[in-house]
């Protein structure tokens, strides 16, 4: 059996989130990570993508 841990990155600026995400500001997903790891918590697969560059690719 294995696991998948994943961890995604966004835009942030201080202050947006406290004051409900108002204005001008958007959130953005920019980063998207995986690792894929056994029981015993040995990693065996890793996935990166930072999507702002993927997207240039496309």
């Amino acid at each position: 059996m294995s696991f998948i841990i994943f961890d995604t990155e966004y835009t942030s600026w201080r202050g947006c989130q406290e004051h409900g995400w108002r204005g001008k500001q958007k959130r953005e997903t920019v980063q998207i990570s995986a690792i894929r790891v056994s029981n015993d918590l040995r990693v065996l697969d890793t996935f990166n993508v930072l999507l702002n560059e993927w997207y240039k690719s496309r």
